[in-house]
C-alpha cells in the first residue's frame, strides 16, 4: 500500500503582502465605493420610475366632471328627465304631465348619474370622440348609474321597484342616453369639419 503525504498548504500571499497595508484599505475602500454608487444608481433609478409612475397615475386618475363638458351635461340631463317625463305620462290617465311629479322620478337617477360620472368617465375627454365611442361611454356610464338610481328610488318610494319597471327602466335609459349622446357626437364632429374648411 502506497501512502499519500499531504504536502503543506502552500503559501498564497495575502492582501497586505501584495498591495501592502494602504492597499488592503484601498481595495475595501474601492469595494465600498462601488457598493454605494450603485446602491446611489439603484436609488435613483427607483426614485425616477416611482416618478414617472406617479405622473401617469394622475393622469389616470384624473377625475372628470359634468363641468368639463356641461354642454354634454345638460344633454344627459334631459334626456333622464325625459325618460321620467314619458314614464310619467304613459301612467297618467289623461297624459297629463306633473312637473314635480316627473323631477321627483328623474332625481333618484339623475343623481347616480351624476355621482357616479366623475368614476365611470363620461365626461372624460380620454375616452374617444367618435359617434361609437360615445354610445359606448354612455353605456359604460349607464351600466353603473341607472341600477344605482334604481336602487334609489327604491329606497325613497320605501319598495323595491318591480322588475318590469327596472326592465323598462334599463333599455329605455341605455337608448335616450347613448342615443343622444351619439346624436351630439355626429353634431359636433359635422361642426368640427366644417369649421376646418
Amino acid at each position: 500500500m502506497t501512502s499519500v503525504k499531504a504536502s503543506a498548504p502552500s503559501k498564497l500571499p495575502t492582501t497586505n503582502a501584495v498591495f501592502g497595508a494602504s492597499g488592503h484599505d484601498c481595495i475595501r475602500g474601492c469595494t465600498s465605493s462601488t457598493r454605494n454608487a450603485n446602491v446611489n444608481s439603484f436609488t435613483a433609478t427607483k426614485l425616477s420610475m416611482a416618478n414617472d409612475n406617479a405622473d401617469s397615475d394622475q393622469e389616470s386618475v384624473a377625475l372628470s366632471t359634468p363641468l368639463d363638458k356641461p354642454i354634454l351635461a345638460v344633454i344627459d340631463f334631459a334626456a333622464l328627465v325625459l325618460f321620467a317625463g314619458v314614464g310619467k305620462a304613459s301612467h297618467s290617465a289623461d297624459g297629463s304631465l306633473d312637473i314635480r311629479g316627473v323631477l321627483t322620478t328623474a332625481f333618484p337617477f339623475l343623481l347616480s348619474w351624476f355621482a357616479t360620472s366623475p368614476f365611470t368617465g363620461v365626461y372624460n375627454d380620454r375616452n374617444g370622440n367618435g359617434v361609437l365611442d360615445a354610445g359606448k361611454l354612455a353605456a359604460k356610464g349607464w351600466i353603473v348609474a341607472v341600477p344605482i338610481g334604481c336602487a334609489l328610488r327604491g329606497v325613497i318610494k320605501g319598495y323595491i321597484p318591480p322588475l318590469p319597471f327596472v326592465i323598462v327602466t334599463l333599455i329605455v335609459t341605455l337608448i335616450l342616453l347613448g342615443g343622444s349622446r351619439m346624436l351630439f357626437s355626429l353634431v359636433e364632429d359635422k361642426v368640427s369639419n366644417s369649421e376646418e374648411i
